[in-house]
């Protein structure tokens, strides 16, 4: 997933700047997928209070300090993952100050003609989610500002994480949560809304989802406009999924 086609188009080769801007996003993607792992986590904790709140509110709470510490994890992980994308973004500065190496590295994705088509197959073929505004606004950045423009827009997104991050980790941490936990009620007050709890999880999940859609959409148009380093291109129809292939092959 790490969505970095290195390829042969532009002079590009395994000895360039393009090389070692693969090699930090991989360590991107590392940060970004182990961030959706983290808040996982914290769920599951969350959900293991709920359980036990009624049965045992002294495990209740220990569920509840599982939820902060791992909420604390998050945030860390967000602060190495805008350094890891800092890193990554140095590699390809000097390149863009060029406007002849910019060009080349914006050029494939201005003449992909293929873009429209290619959303609508995804969508069908269930690689993207079925909404136009992040593919969108990913199309628009690379035709203007190509993979640097990119991983800007992708540090935004990540910044964009850290007052739900912050909120919620306030919302466990009070002395409110902790007397309602003890009396066996916080997952009422959670029903009934006289918490924030429910809006800032599913906000930071609709953030999360934008966030993965947005490296997805990434990831597919990269390998669909420059050709691989064996000289492959890639149409946006071979990245469909193998077993809608070989369907169709028994077919």
């Amino acid at each position: 997933m790490g969505g970095i086609n290195c390829g042969q188009s532009n002079g590009r080769s395994p000895h360039n700047g393009r090389a070692r801007f693969s090699m930090h996003y991989a360590f991107v993607m590392k940060d970004v997928f182990a961030l959706n792992k983290i808040y996982s986590e914290a769920n599951i904790f969350l959900e293991d209070l709920v359980v036990n709140e009624l049965l045992n509110s002294q495990k209740a709470l220990e569920n509840r300090n599982s939820v902060i510490h791992a909420l604390k994890d998050l945030n860390q992980k967000l602060d190495k993952t805008i350094v890891d994308i800092k890193k990554a973004e140095l590699t390809l500065e000097p390149y863009f100050a060029q406007k002849e190496l910019r060009e080349g590295f914006i050029e494939p994705f201005r003449n992909n003609k293929e873009i429209n088509e290619s959303h609508d197959f995804w969508v069908e073929n269930g690689e993207l989610p079925n909404e136009n505004s992040v593919f969108n606004t990913t199309v628009e950045v690379l035709k203007k500002k190509g993979d640097l423009g990119y991983l800007q827009l992708l540090e935004e997104s990540i910044k964009d994480l850290y007052g739900v991050v912050q909120s919620l980790s306030y919302e466990f941490a009070s002395d409110k949560t902790e007397k309602e936990i003890r009396k066996g009620m916080f997952q009422l007050a959670i029903r009934d809304a006289k918490n924030d709890v429910t809006a800032l999880m599913t906000n930071l999940t609709a953030k999360l989802s934008a966030l993965f859609s947005l490296v997805s959409s990434y990831c597919l148009l990269e390998y669909t406009s420059h050709t691989s380093l064996t000289g492959i291109d890639l149409n946006f129809k071979d990245l469909r999924i193998t077993s809608e292939k070989n369907m169709k092959k028994e077919a």
